[in-house]
């Protein structure tokens, strides 16, 4: 899968993406709570951050702290 700058998609792009993203993990037998942001970007981005928050419980943006995404510190 390539990876894209999520802050450049549209909404429908990038509900895809993440979406995806989760599905095919899902199809190869992989249950993941957390995400990894590529290209170090997005963390300021609410759209991208709720986006992912849909599918995964925990992001990272490469070299910021993590990010609960459903702010209950779980």
């Amino acid at each position: 899968m390539e990876n894209k700058d999520q802050d450049h998609l549209s909404a429908q792009q990038l509900e895809f993406e993440v979406g995806q993203s989760k599905q095919c993990l899902l199809n190869h037998g992989i249950n993941t709570a957390y995400f990894a942001v590529p290209m170090n970007l997005a963390n300021d981005n609410a759209t991208v951050i709720n986006t992912i928050a849909k599918y995964y419980t925990i992001a990272i943006n490469g070299h910021s702290n993590l990010m609960y995404l459903h702010c209950n510190g779980k």
